[in-house]
């Protein structure tokens, strides 16, 4: 057996319902800080420039955070599908290359709508 295949054999997948929350927090801005173990981002709103008001805070697992990226992208995809082109200069850049990990992001993930009233999953990945 090697290396490679002794950890995937490690893994596990299962899917999990995750109920939406009783409210939600307006963020416009946030921070990134990643360590050998998480990743952590913080939630802020902009208030009057340059006032950044903090929210929310969230510690994720490596794991976690990558199937956050691949959800987000999928999400974003059927947004920009349903509503238009996402503004953001950095946003339309990555978009606008066609070459590298963005076209294999693009074969990979399959955009859907994003519905309110859709029930929340998540795949968590244990070792």
């Amino acid at each position: 057996m090697t290396p490679q295949s002794e950890r995937k054999a490690d893994i596990t997948q299962q899917t999990l319902h995750v109920p939406f929350p009783a409210s939600y927090t307006y963020a416009n801005v946030i921070a990134l800080s990643i360590s050998m173990m998480d990743i952590r981002i913080g939630f802020g709103e902009a208030m009057d420039q340059p006032r950044v008001e903090s929210r929310v805070g969230v510690v994720l697992p490596p794991e976690t955070a990558a199937y956050l990226v691949l959800t987000l992208f999928r999400q974003l995809l059927g947004f920009e599908l349903n509503f238009g082109q996402i503004r953001h200069p950095q946003w339309r850049e990555f978009m606008d290359c066609a070459e590298g990990p963005l076209a294999t992001l693009k074969k990979m993930v399959t955009p859907q709508a994003a519905s309110p009233e859709a029930p929340a999953t998540e795949t968590t990945v244990n070792g």
